[in-house]
């Protein structure tokens, strides 16, 4: 499965909605090309200009790619509205990610244009109008799709930190 990684569209050259890396292949003639207007940026997991003494903070943005999977996955249990999809997430994963209705909004504005999601207006918890997000038989294919890539792309990360570990 090809992975959104930025905003330089591979298979015609131009700036599009997603970078998509088709192979092994186009993924290392990328990280070697120098494009105009786009020669300073780095793919997404691009390390090369990070600092050294860089502090970690223990609560992390939500991998690229990951989020709309989780979305869907909390919306697939109930219907949430998006502040209580953040609330949740935070929770479900101790604090762990952290995700800013800067990334979380954009996110369901596009699963909503994709039919993956449905949203509809009503009374939140403390009487305000919300509007509530719920997953859609597409939704659903999606999110079962999602899972298996994410489920084999993490067991190759396993193998080689396995590896790695083992000395093998």
């Amino acid at each position: 499965m090809a992975t959104a990684v930025d905003s330089y569209d591979s298979h015609n050259g131009k700036n599009g909605d997603a970078f998509r890396i088709p192979s092994i292949h186009h993924a290392c003639v990328w990280m070697r090309l120098r494009l105009p207007g786009i020669a300073a940026r780095r793919p997404f997991g691009y390390l090369k200009d990070m600092p050294a003494d860089r502090t970690v903070d223990p609560r992390a943005e939500v991998l690229r790619g990951t989020l709309e999977m989780l979305a869907l996955n909390l919306l697939s249990v109930e219907p949430m509205h998006g502040w209580g999809l953040s609330l949740k997430l935070r929770e479900i994963s101790r604090d762990v990610f952290d995700v800013n209705q800067g990334s979380l909004y954009p996110a369901l504005q596009e699963m909503l244009r994709r039919g993956w999601i449905r949203a509809e207006w009503r009374a939140s918890e403390n009487n305000r109008r919300a509007r509530y997000y719920s997953i859609t038989a597409e939704g659903r294919k999606r999110l079962a799709a999602e899972v298996e890539e994410w489920q084999r792309a993490s067991a190759a990360v396993n193998r080689v930190l396995r590896y790695a570990f083992l000395g093998a």
